[in-house]
């Protein structure tokens, strides 16, 4: 069981480090509770973004497709998209 779901993460962790949108975009893998689960800097696994600026609304909502600015987790100010993964 651990083994299988940790190489699953890794491949996982993977394919969303590999994903980038234009020169800066990124893609931030997030449970229901808001932390991060795979991103492109693994440094940063486990970390809770429901507390980064202008990102409280899309936790907020009941609807599962929210976008709008907010500062991601390095600081910068960014345009984004949360959407939930059917199936999940």
């Amino acid at each position: 069981g651990g083994v299988g779901m940790r190489e699953q993460m890794d491949v996982l962790q993977l394919i969303v480090a590999s994903r980038d949108w234009g020169e800066t975009g990124r893609v931030y893998l997030v449970d229901d509770d808001g932390r991060i689960v795979a991103y492109s800097n693994p440094a940063y696994t486990g970390d809770d973004i429901r507390n980064l600026p202008g990102l409280g609304p899309a936790f907020a909502t009941s609807t599962p497709l929210w976008s709008g600015e907010f500062t991601s987790i390095q600081g910068d100010a960014v345009l984004g998209t949360l959407n939930e993964a059917p199936g999940t």
